[in-house]
């Protein structure tokens, strides 16, 4: 049976592409693809398997496993066609529809009460205008954020990178917030009490380690919101 490598490289020669290729099109880094090719990786995630499957009109199956599919699969999931990604190296010039969006300098937690500084310029995200314009977004109001932390998971895992809207800072019950509650960073869902207290919940279910909290009324100057939460990545 072939490796994963092995596989890769019949498919994209039968496909009549790159490494490259299939790196833009995923919109991951050429050194991620390398690592599936070189071997380095024995496997794909389900996420990065299928689409590079479609990309490169091969059976998810054989791509992930290696093995035949014996039977046609049943209806999928998935509800609209997949959309091309692309990726771009650090200094490319943005297009006409892009923006570029930096990174706070500084580590948001998720889960923990410690407070820990961090100044990252090696990476950037890029949207589109068009993207920005139809959420109602500014883009130089838009910034990303590390989470550190499994107080928000599944939604937002540790080492997710979450973009926030800093435009938006009145809470609204149910949306996930950067906040500064007393000198320590975190990402909550906010809740406003018909009281005007300020419940800031945790998205994992182990209340044991990640109870809410609950900023009265008259407390409400310890809370500082950062931004709302508007996209998030996560690794599968």
């Amino acid at each position: 049976m072939r490796t994963l490598s092995e596989r890769l490289l019949y498919a994209i020669e039968q496909a009549g592409v790159t490494q490259a290729d299939l790196a833009r099109h995923l919109g991951v880094p050429r050194s991620t693809v390398n690592q599936w090719f070189s071997g380095r990786s024995k496997n794909l995630s389900a996420m990065y398997g299928a689409r590079a499957a479609a990309y490169l009109g091969v059976d998810p199956l054989w791509l992930a496993s290696g093995e035949e599919r014996i039977s046609p699969p049943g209806p999928g999931n998935i509800v609209t066609e997949l959309r091309p990604t692309r990726v771009y190296d650090e200094g490319d010039p943005l297009d006409d529809d892009e923006v570029e969006v930096g990174r706070l300098t500084l580590t948001l937690h998720a889960g923990t009460s410690r407070l820990q500084w961090e100044i990252d310029t090696s990476e950037t995200l890029r949207y589109s205008r068009s993207w920005c314009s139809r959420k109602g977004f500014e883009p130089s109001k838009l910034a990303t954020i590390l989470a550190d932390g499994d107080s928000m998971s599944p939604e937002v895992k540790d080492g997710a990178t979450v973009t926030v809207n800093t435009d938006d800072v009145k809470p609204r019950s149910g949306y996930v917030y950067a906040v500064d509650y007393q000198g320590a960073f975190y990402f909550k869902r906010l809740f406003v009490e018909p009281d005007g207290a300020i419940r800031a919940s945790s998205d994992n279910p182990d209340k044991v380690r990640h109870p809410d909290w609950v900023i009265k009324r008259e407390n409400a100057d310890a809370l500082s919101v950062i931004g709302r939460a508007v996209q998030v990545q996560n690794d599968m």
